[in-house]
């Protein structure tokens, strides 16, 4: 049978306004432990890709791109990004 879909109506909320008390202490903690996940995978990933590196299984211009999806680890190689530049505003 196939999944109907639902079309949502999203509504932003005013976090000053509307989440208060016990209620923003416990939003304030999962918003600092989703940096604290985020730090914390940007650092795997970048340990990974230095040691696939170090072992040659990826070479100059290349990179990983990682996938977590169902609980589990996949990598894919694919080419680098190109180092960002800062943009020069010219009159």
């Amino acid at each position: 049978m196939a999944k109907a879909e639902k079309n949502l109506n999203w509504q932003e909320v005013d976090e000053a306004a509307a989440v208060t008390g016990e209620i923003k202490l416990a939003y304030d903690a999962y918003k600092a432990a989703q940096k604290v996940a985020a730090d914390k995978r940007r650092e795997f990933e970048e340990a990974f890709i230095a040691e696939a590196r170090r072992k040659t299984v990826i070479g100059d211009g290349q990179t990983l791109r990682f996938g977590y999806r169902f609980g589990k680890l996949a990598v894919a190689v694919d080419t680098a990004d190109k180092p960002k530049t800062a943009s020069v505003f010219k009159m």
